[in-house]
């Protein structure tokens, strides 16, 4: 009920309906790039490393290492960070298209005043969301018990970026609770007939 007798409002200024269409187009961008970035890393990354990187740890194989044996186990260590970081670009471009698909669900909804076609959004990155936060507050609590200022710093650095995906869920959330359809309830989106020739 709290959320439903909202201003209509993004950022004090802004109409809400008109702030989740800038939030909507602002993701997808940005999930786009995300996917068109990780694939390229993807695609250029097993070659170049194994082309650049394998061929350097002969080279100190030859300088510093004194047994084939050593040089053999720098070897899969490094095919196995190749492997771990491939997958973890596969993630990225999955969870990417995702959010791009269903960004792209939150701009229909919102220029149409569908309000079912945003819980692919609020559900995805409500999850996303959560996650992060989680990151963040456990980089931050691991970094003051292990005193590690790298971590310290990373979490510190987030934390507004934290703020602004939560606040944008905020405004999604409330402009669906605002939309969806609910008997006797107003929406602020709704236009009014046009007169007819009976009405007039």
């Amino acid at each position: 009920m709290l959320f439903s007798q909202c201003a209509p409002r993004c950022c004090g200024c802004v109409p809400l309906r008109r702030g989740v269409l800038a939030i909507g187009a602002v993701l997808l961008l940005a999930h786009v790039g995300f996917v068109a970035a990780a694939a390229a890393l993807y695609t250029l990354l097993g070659d170049r490393i194994r082309a650049d990187l394998l061929p350097r740890l002969y080279v100190v194989h030859l300088l510093n290492y004194t047994s084939a044996e050593q040089h053999a186990a720098a070897v899969d260590t490094t095919n196995r960070y190749i492997f771990i970081l491939e997958r973890g670009l596969l993630v990225v471009v999955g969870l990417s298209a995702l959010g791009a698909a269903a960004s792209a669900l939150l701009l229909h909804a919102a220029r149409r005043r569908v309000s079912r076609l945003l819980l692919p959004w609020i559900l995805l990155h409500g999850c996303l969301f959560l996650l992060g936060t989680v990151v963040v507050l456990g980089g931050l609590v691991f970094g003051i018990i292990e005193g590690n200022q790298h971590w310290i710093r990373y979490s510190l650095a987030s934390v507004p970026a934290a703020v602004l995906v939560w606040y944008w869920f905020v405004m999604v959330f409330v402009f669906y609770m605002q939309i969806r359809p609910s008997p006797g309830r107003h929406d602020p989106y709704k236009m009014a007939p046009l007169p007819t020739s009976e009405t007039v």
